[in-house]
């Protein structure tokens, strides 16, 4: 509850310019992260960056991120390294990554996405195709989108291709 006063107080404050916010490496639910988001939707300045590297999302708390980042018009960089390990089976890895990928077509303001895995942890619980794969396809059709990193993934020929597919067809 009281990170959910201070996330308010922060973005509610119209005098900070850009706002760099890192929740990384805190434990969080559906209803946690509902908590941090739901103030994104009355944002009275700019969120810059946001970090949520580690913090373990499930599909639903995923895609509740994702419908509310979808309206936040100054979003420069998203960090979301090591969040999906909860997302398991090929259904739910499509929904997430594609409703990563819808988030980045609406939000055209994200120009940086690190979804970045640490060796030791790794980002998936399986293969991180089920995730980025569905993500990568999707992508062909973003134009805003500057850097992606998905460095330390084990990235197999499968997703290799698709992004080779991805760069054939990004024009940015």
């Amino acid at each position: 509850l009281s990170q959910n006063h201070i996330l308010s107080a922060l973005l509610s404050n119209g005098n900070l310019p850009q706002l760099d916010l890192s929740n990384a490496n805190n434990l969080m639910d559906e209803q946690s992260i509902g908590m941090l988001t739901s103030p994104f939707e009355n944002i009275a300045n700019g969120l810059h960056s946001l970090d949520l590297s580690r913090i373990k999302l499930s599909e639903a708390s995923c895609l509740e991120l994702f419908r509310c980042l979808a309206n936040v018009r100054s979003l420069d960089t998203l960090e979301l390294s090591d969040c999906f390990s909860n997302v398991s089976g090929h259904l739910s890895g499509m929904l997430v990554g594609h409703g990563l990928a819808d988030t980045l077509v609406q939000c055209t303001s994200i120009k940086k996405l690190v979804l970045s895995a640490k060796k030791s942890l790794g980002m998936f619980t399986g293969p991180p195709s089920h995730v980025i794969l569905p993500f990568i396809q999707r992508m062909q059709r973003n134009e805003s989108l500057l850097q992606l990193d998905v460095s330390g993934n084990r990235i197999g020929d499968q997703i290799a291709l698709a992004l080779a597919d991805l760069l054939r067809c990004n024009t940015t």
